[in-house]
């Protein structure tokens, strides 16, 4: 071809036009745009920025095609989205850097086999992770028969990526030969991690970290899945306070990328950088959050949840409350939330968090009722919703429990909602910044955008903030100061509505180019 010329030619015709017909590119374009519309709900402008750039060139020479594809750049460069999508690719590549502690002379221990206590979803999913990630794993359980569940829920968790492309029949051969399951406690002796993930009962846990001790190494790391109960106070009963750290994954393991590495107050940095190693090689985010009620996800998220129910009881229409959340970004809204992570879950972490933050929860009877009456979500049927067919339907015990609670007064509608929702998980953000939960801002964002789905457009709930502006959102919040200590501002953002700063100082360039 190079001899004979071929490829001059053969290069000549694909700068020419493609020469679509009208009708052609009227039912292509039509069908992508609808496509990408209901991908993102109109809330990326950059795919259909492209797609607008490959209609209005694709029948061009290259040369115009290319002036066509300039000009729609443009239309984004720049634009507080593309801002906030380019900070949280440089944020998800800090933690990927991050070793967790700041001291550069602590070296993580070497991790060659890990055990798990526990084989329910969250045990399986954890023991799974890591065997698939080429560790020697043992799982442990009471009996055979949930360990057979057990492994059963890991093998689906690869026969699925198999079904996806995403996996091959190998892997799951693999993973199969690296887990191994047993009633025994001895076959955690010679691990160097263990994870216990069994249900959230304090006393259940610690009772186990003494039984745990007489197996141990002495230098085994012993790490807690709980999302609720104190490290610090869980540490006390473990082997060793200095080597017992929580390892916080969320649901479904396999799919969330991020993992809580939880420092008690006796935890070591050799402790905490082992971990957050591992979480690493097993190809997680880990996050390091100090010891605190709720953690960094939770401790955001509660007011949130909590917020949705109170609406709910003042006349907001569930499907409205939800809506405002997904309008606003979130992949779901907090009704459907609760429904799918149980509403006795949702319950128990609630009065936990309601227990450590009590000048700012206002309780309410609603989740109370419906657990009392075994409506617990998508693994009973009924939650808030029915889950029995291809679309929830309201379930009909939520009105009648609205009818004996619900609030006077005109129900709250339209951007009234969406701050009742947003408004408090951001002061709850500053206040994990004032206490130093967490080392960095982009912590606080990367935890909500990995751990809760808060959408990465946005940049994360404080930088949000920053493109908002601190001045704006204390009105907002001035305008629901009746509702009491939770809608108050905090020192932090009221410092910020001041004097002007920012969570993110570089935001500032950024938000002047786009105005």
């Amino acid at each position: 071809m190079q001899e004979s010329g071929d490829w001059k030619r053969q290069r000549e015709r694909m700068r020419q036009p493609l020469g679509l017909s009208p009708d052609q590119m009227a039912f292509a374009f039509a069908t992508a745009e609808g496509l990408i519309r209901s991908k993102t709900r109109g809330q990326y402008p950059g795919p259909l920025v492209a797609l607008h750039a490959i209609r209005d060139g694709i029948n061009l020479p290259l040369d115009e095609g290319l002036k066509v594809e300039l000009k729609a750049a443009m239309e984004v460069l720049g634009s507080p989205v593309s801002a906030n999508l380019i900070a949280v690719f440089f944020m998800k590549n800090r933690l990927d850097r991050d070793p967790g502690v700041d001291r550069v002379d602590v070296t993580p221990k070497p991790v060659q086999r890990v055990g798990v206590v526990g084989s329910g979803l969250m045990g399986s999913g954890i023991a799974a992770a890591h065997a698939r990630s080429g560790f020697p794993t043992a799982m442990v359980d009471v009996d055979n028969t949930r360990l057979a569940d057990g492994m059963r829920l890991a093998r689906e968790v690869v026969a699925g990526r198999i079904k996806a492309g995403r996996a091959t029949p190998q892997d799951l051969d693999e993973m199969l030969i690296r887990l191994n399951a047993s009633t025994a406690h001895a076959v955690l002796a010679d691990a160097d991690v263990v994870v216990e993930a069994i249900p959230e009962d304090e006393k259940a846990k610690t009772s186990l970290y003494r039984e745990l001790a007489k197996v141990l190494r002495d230098d085994a790391i012993l790490a807690s899945n709980t999302s609720t109960i104190s490290i610090t106070r869980m540490a006390e009963s473990a082997p060793d306070p200095a080597r017992f750290v929580g390892m916080h994954f969320f649901r479904p393991v396999d799919r969330m990328d991020l993992v809580e590495v939880i420092r008690g107050a006796k935890t070591s940095d050799e402790t905490v950088k082992t971990i957050v190693a591992l979480a690493k090689r097993i190809r997680k985010t880990p996050i390091v959050v100090k010891d605190c009620a709720g953690f960094l996800v939770n401790r955001i998220l509660f007011p949130y949840m909590a917020e949705s129910l109170l609406l709910l009881q003042e006349g907001v229409p569930m499907d409205a409350i939800d809506a405002a959340a997904m309008k606003f970004g979130m992949p779901m809204g907090p009704i459907a939330l609760h429904d799918l992570v149980g509403l006795d879950t949702a319950l128990y972490a609630g009065r936990v968090l309601a227990h450590a933050y009590p000048d700012r929860a206002v309780p309410t009877p609603l989740l109370e009722e419906l657990v009392r009456a075994g409506h617990l979500g998508h693994k009973a049927g009924p939650g808030f919703r029915m889950h029995v067919g291809k679309q929830p339907e309201p379930n009909p015990m939520l009105a009648q429990i609205l009818e004996k609670y619900r609030a006077g007064g005109k129900a709250p509608e339209g951007e009234e909602v969406t701050d009742r929702l947003f408004l408090p998980m951001l002061l709850e953000a500053t206040r994990v910044l004032e206490e130093g939960i967490v080392r960095d801002p982009s912590d606080v964002d990367m935890g909500l955008i990995l751990g809760t789905g808060f959408p990465p457009y946005r940049g994360g709930i404080l930088r949000w903030c920053d493109t908002e502006g601190a001045g704006k959102i204390l009105d907002r919040l001035g305008r629901l100061a009746a509702l009491g200590k939770r809608f108050e501002p905090t020192e932090t953002l009221t410092r910020h509505a001041r004097t002007g700063e920012l969570f993110y100082p570089m935001s500032k360039v950024i938000l002047a180019s786009a105005s």
